[in-house]
């Protein structure tokens, strides 16, 4: 469960349209959390082998193209089955209506969001994970609040992997999680709500923070598909509602720093 200590005390991404971001932001959000899943996992990667394969059949005799086609029929009816019987009693999932956030926008519990991202990341880590989280009092970030939770996991979620394979026998582990305004130079000083991941693990390939460091998001990153996709997921929540993500590591500690405007 993740601890949470109340303290007393811009431009829109060039990549797409809000529909076309929300959208994204959806695909990757339901990507990381099947990855995390085995099942998701697999019936994942039938929907990403189906699509090449199809594509190479395309020239081939109708026969082969009928036997490919009915091969991966039945991986995806299996991997949707295999889905369904290890979560019982699931909802089925919802048809995505691409959402925007409107103008005012705002978290309106952000303590209850870092919470809930806390002990979503702890669960999924191993027992004796611990995040410790620290809201300072007035913030207001505006953002989505779902993409904001979904990512915020993400991050601690990989925070705790790297402290875990730094130091595998020094459990009980912990990251922390400090939420706060603070002026974004980067943003030209306009005040917004930091949410600062921080461990003390093994520290951020050298390929992450090329990615980081490029405006573009276009640089390559060939980290593991899970760490990877929730970077990608958070960068996009960043910036989707005006804000960066950008990474430090000083002193044995790295930070992870998701800034959005303060509404």
């Amino acid at each position: 469960m993740g601890a949470v200590r109340l303290l007393s005390s811009s431009e829109d991404s060039p990549v797409a349209d809000d529909a076309s971001r929300q959208r994204e932001l959806e695909a990757l959000r339901r990507t990381v959390e099947s990855l995390r899943d085995p099942a998701g996992a697999v019936r994942l990667a039938v929907q990403m082998l189906a699509g090449p394969l199809r594509a190479a059949m395309e020239s081939a005799p109708a026969e082969d193209v009928a036997r490919v086609t009915a091969v991966l029929e039945a991986l995806e009816t299996s991997s949707a089955q295999l889905t369904e019987l290890l979560s019982p009693g699931a909802p089925p999932a919802a048809a995505f209506t691409p959402r925007v956030v409107p103008d005012g926008g705002v978290v309106p519990d952000v303590a209850a969001l870092v919470a809930r991202a806390a002990d979503t990341a702890t669960a999924r880590s191993p027992q004796g994970a611990t995040v410790e989280v620290f809201v300072e009092d007035g913030v207001r970030p505006r953002v989505s609040e779902r993409d904001l939770s979904a990512a915020l996991a993400g991050l601690l979620e990989n925070a705790m992997e790297a402290v875990v394979r730094r130091r595998p026998d020094a459990a009980p582990w912990s990251v922390e999680l400090r939420v706060y305004l603070d002026p974004v130079e980067d943003l030209g000083d306009a005040m917004h709500v930091v949410f600062d991941v921080r461990d003390r693990g093994d520290g951020l390939p050298g390929e992450v923070l090329t990615w980081l460091a490029d405006e573009t998001g276009l640089a390559p990153m060939h980290s593991p598909c899970g760490p990877g996709l929730s970077l990608q997921l958070a960068r996009r929540v960043a910036e989707s509602a005006g804000g960066t993500l950008s990474a430090s590591r000083v002193s044995g500690t790295t930070r992870l720093r998701v800034a959005v405007p303060h509404g």
